[in-house]
């Protein structure tokens, strides 16, 4: 493209987001297919109490998401469920009496029991590597035999494990730089992959594209590997810098496993939200798997290398079709949602 088209299409590209900016996002991008949205990652709190879980609803709405699942501690569960029908739940498990053993099992059971009592058919555990940071003893790891009766009432209720396996490459050079501590971001991978060869019949959800959007050949070798693995595309900041980094490569991947990718946001509703928030990210993801659009973002990105550019990846419409409803109505109802 020539110079003066292509600053014609950076100051269309720009002028598009203004006038986004101008409406509070809260006009989502005209539809490239006729399907609602299912966010399958999504930090609700207190729901009936928290007007401001409400402002969050308010934005999911106007872009057509139709189902939302809330990643909640188990005493919040409820509440979430009866407010809103179209939120589903997922307990988060606990790892903080992990070096009790006894103690560890029996909390967890019990919160596994309760939730399935309640309908809850998903559960989630947070292994990033900060959880050395959170708990004294013994390091949590999802292969360690104290998760091994976890699993087991997992496998017998049939439920779906969503997990955080691991964090951006930037923050392994910087937040986690101390390997000693903190191991590298290969060594993040083992435990996981043991839980998927030990429990086959159990579906998993790796939330941020399995953790390591970085590296599209990684997570070919994940899902070639383990038929019960599938990656959701939660985290904006972080999916639309690594992926659009490498546009042609992801749309090629996203393309291949549009089975297996489910689309999430891991919006987290927050009780002084800054203008726009909840709008701007549904925005974004819409622009960012829809359009071919590149420009300045407008969410700002603190471990971006430079200002932050939204580079769409204008996915094939049948891809998206499958990311954003196909496959997460299939994966729900393979558990029983």
């Amino acid at each position: 493209m020539a110079g003066p088209a292509r600053e014609g299409l950076s100051r269309m590209n720009s002028e598009i987001v203004e006038a986004a900016r101008r409406d509070g996002f809260l006009v989502p991008p005209p539809p490239v297919v006729d399907c609602p949205l299912w966010d399958l990652h999504v930090h609700l709190w207190h729901a009936v109490d928290r007007e401001f879980d409400r402002d969050f609803m308010a934005a999911a709405r106007r872009y057509n998401v139709e189902r939302i699942v809330n990643l909640a501690w188990i005493e919040h569960a409820r509440s979430s469920m009866d407010a809103f029908p179209e939120v589903r739940v997922s307990m988060f498990m606990r790892w903080e009496k992990f070096a009790e053993a006894d103690a560890f099992i029996e909390e967890n059971l019990s919160i596994l029991e309760q939730g399935v009592a309640m309908g809850i058919r998903i559960c989630k555990f947070w292994v990033a590597p900060r959880i050395r940071d959170r708990v004294n003893g013994a390091i949590p790891r999802l292969d360690d035999p104290r998760c091994d009766p976890l699993f087991e009432a997992i496998e017998r209720h049939g439920l779906l494990v969503m997990l955080h396996i691991a964090d951006p490459d930037r923050w392994f050079e910087t937040k986690y730089a101390d390997a000693g501590r903190y191991g590298t971001k290969a060594e993040q991978y083992p435990q996981l992959e043991a839980r998927l060869r030990r429990h086959p019949s159990v579906l998993f959800q790796a939330a941020h594209m399995g953790g390591d959007p970085e590296h599209l050949d990684h997570l070919d070798r994940l899902l070639s590997a383990h038929p019960n693995l599938f990656l959701d595309t939660s985290a904006t900041r972080w999916i639309v810098r690594e992926l659009g980094a490498q546009p042609e490569a992801a749309r090629a991947f996203l393309t291949l496993w549009a089975d297996r990718v489910v689309f999430g946001t891991d919006q987290v509703v927050t009780e002084k939200p800054e203008p726009h928030r909840y709008a701007l990210r549904y925005w974004m993801h819409r622009m960012f798997w829809e359009t071919s659009i590149v420009c300045p973002s407008p969410l700002a990105d603190d471990d971006a290398a430079g200002p932050p550019v939204l580079r769409g990846l204008a996915l094939p419409p049948a891809t998206l079709e499958k990311i954003y409803w196909c496959t997460p109505r299939r994966l729900h109802g393979l558990v029983g949602l």
